[in-house]
């Protein structure tokens, strides 16, 4: 089971922002789609899909970074099942996550952003209705029902998951700023970054 979606995978974050200014200076360890900025010790980065191996690439990252309080969030989603799974970890361990200004977090991505405590969201972020690559109604409703109680676990309001549950999978449902205040889906904010400049070269990991 995924969730479609029409956005295509966002290949780097904002040009201008302070995370693709820290990479010219330092590496970044990777951990699939997530990485460890350098100059943002409390901050793990997803940069890209829910793919396959994701939730034990997320474990390699906290094992790197045990202490980290931060999720930034870049990702156009990918498999409901391993972003539950992170979600899960990131609201256990109290973790804030954030949409940075000029990001997106859409479709699965968008649990593990519903998960923070606290979170925000000054990029776009999107829901829509889950999909299956099989025409198994019992194991999408199973799914379904995953999804919904995770959320409420998380604090999300009936009206967020209604407008979720209404909108195909083919379409995307971006929030709009009213919206992200209005009905809770920015909580407990503003979430802020410590950065400092580290300047050793953090090599990749195999």
């Amino acid at each position: 089971i995924y969730i479609a979606s029409n956005f295509r995978p966002l290949d780097s974050l904002p040009p201008d922002g302070e995370v693709k200014k820290s990479a010219a200076t330092a590496t970044r360890t990777q951990f699939g789609a997530f990485s460890l900025p350098p100059n943002m010790p409390d901050v793990i980065v997803l940069d890209g899909e829910v793919a396959d191996g994701f939730y034990q690439d997320f474990e390699k990252a906290i094992s790197a970074r045990p202490d980290a309080k931060i999720m930034l969030l870049n990702s156009p989603g990918g498999y409901v099942d391993s972003a539950l799974a992170v979600a899960r970890e990131v609201h256990s361990r109290g973790m804030a996550t954030v949409v940075g200004d000029g990001m997106g977090c859409y479709s699965a991505c968008s649990y593990i952003f519903f998960a923070g405590q606290p979170r925000e969201a000054d990029g776009e972020l999107g829901v829509h209705q889950i999909s299956a690559e099989v025409a198994d109604l019992v194991l999408a409703q199973t799914t379904l029902s995953d999804v919904i109680d995770a959320l409420n676990k998380f604090g999300v309001q009936q009206t967020v998951i209604v407008q979720m549950l209404r909108t195909p999978p083919e379409d995307m449902y971006v929030f709009s700023t009213t919206e992200l205040t209005t009905w809770d889906v920015n909580h407990g904010g503003p979430v802020r970054i410590a950065k400092v400049d580290v300047p050793d070269v953090v090599p990749p990991v195999e």
